[in-house]
């Protein structure tokens, strides 16, 4: 058994969490936990136990990353609402000790924007550059508040490069902000994979996933689907606040057959359902980005997604339908298309499409670039 202290939880693609754990055995850790069973435990600056399985010479994780030749600090730890003086030197700690261990690092590269605040510390006084990815889902609020507009410009004014993950986020912190930024996405888990499946009965299998919270709008796919006359199930993955309103809605509309709330399914079980569907849709209010939908994409299914965000640089006409946000009829006409036409979607051309944009390797590849120029020009 190993100690550890809790950094911070990150929600992690709807159904999970990413844990950032620091040890004395190994420095910072990071894990990938879905469900709700550790949400107790794993509370920022609480101490656990907890078991390290290593493969034969494999590394320890000790906070940085190689990349080509270069030592990348990333930083993806701090919660926003903890903003004091030692949060920040918290984090200055945590880097000493990756010091320590690794070497002084070549770039800081930091998650979110709060986080890149706490950083700016660090690259001030070690004249180290700073690269800042920006996916916060309140930078793309019409409008962002004044005083995250204020930090931003005071943040993203101060560092070497500014990451957005899409388009839309890009043109959003451009107009409201002022400060241009590079479109990297984010990147599909390589056990998102296609599988060969053959749509041969009449029954459409639909599926989404998210969690079931308002903005993703699991009311209006319900009700959409209520006009719906070709036969469908839809399996709803994900737990939240509104669980017990789609369970009225799914009664009210005398839908009890048809949709299913499957709750919290594992990664496995989640690639297993998408794999053995034949449609995906999330008619989301509002994405960054929008990690579900290139999921999905991945195990070969055509996708219905919403003119939110992060979607206009996910959907093609080769892989699904981009709709208005808040359009039931819009969304009746698409599921009703995709229903009639779901056998003229070529799933493994989806898959391989979503593989090359958004695989790790063809992410890596685009910061690579990004953090090799920034260095040259040290």
């Amino acid at each position: 058994m190993s100690s550890a202290i809790v950094l911070n939880t990150t929600r992690y693609s709807d159904t999970g969490s990413i844990v950032h754990l620091y040890t004395a055995e190994y420095g910072r850790m990071q894990y990938v936990v879905y469900g709700n069973k550790y949400k107790g435990v794993l509370r920022p600056l609480s101490i656990i136990e907890f078991t390290i399985t290593r493969r034969k010479n494999a590394p320890a994780q000790l906070g940085a990353l190689s990349s080509a030749s270069l030592i990348i600090f990333s930083i993806f730890l701090i919660p926003k609402q903890f903003k004091n003086w030692f949060y920040t030197l918290q984090l200055e700690l945590l880097y000493k000790h990756v010091v320590q261990k690794e070497g002084k690092p070549d770039i800081l590269y930091s998650h979110y924007l709060h986080n890149t605040y706490k950083a700016l510390r660090i690259h001030k006084k070690y004249n180290i550059p700073l690269v800042g990815i920006e996916h916060w889902s309140q930078m793309a609020f019409q409008p962002i508040p004044k005083a995250t507009i204020a930090l931003a410009k005071q943040v993203y004014s101060s560092i070497d490069s500014l990451i957005s993950v899409s388009s839309a986020l890009r043109d959003n912190i451009l107009k409201q902000i002022g400060v241009n930024s590079i479109v990297i996405p984010n990147m599909v888990g390589k056990e998102f994979c296609y599988h060969e499946h053959h749509h041969t009965t009449p029954i459409v299998r639909i599926v989404s996933t998210g969690r079931l919270v308002f903005e993703k709008r699991f009311d209006l796919l319900i009700s959409a689907l209520a006009n719906i006359h070709q036969p469908f199930v839809l399996d709803i993955i994900g737990n939240g606040p509104e669980k017990n309103k789609l369970q009225q809605l799914i009664q009210k509309h005398n839908l009890k057959n048809n949709v299913n709330l499957l709750g919290y399914k594992s990664k496995q079980e989640i690639v297993k359902i998408l794999q053995n569907s034949d449609l995906f849709v999330l008619p989301s209010q509002s994405e960054t980005f929008g990690v579900a939908y290139i999921e999905a994409l991945a195990c070969g299914l055509p996708i219905i997604a919403t003119d939110c965000g992060g979607p206009r640089d996910i959907v093609t006409k080769e892989n699904g339908l981009l709709i208005p946000i808040n359009d039931l009829e819009s969304l009746e006409r698409a599921i009703t298309y995709m229903i009639n036409n779901i056998n003229h979607y070529n799933r493994q051309a989806i898959a391989a499409d979503c593989i090359s944009r958004f695989s790790s390797k063809s992410v890596a590849k685009q910061l690579t670039t990004i953090f090799e120029n920034i260095y040259k020009k040290k």
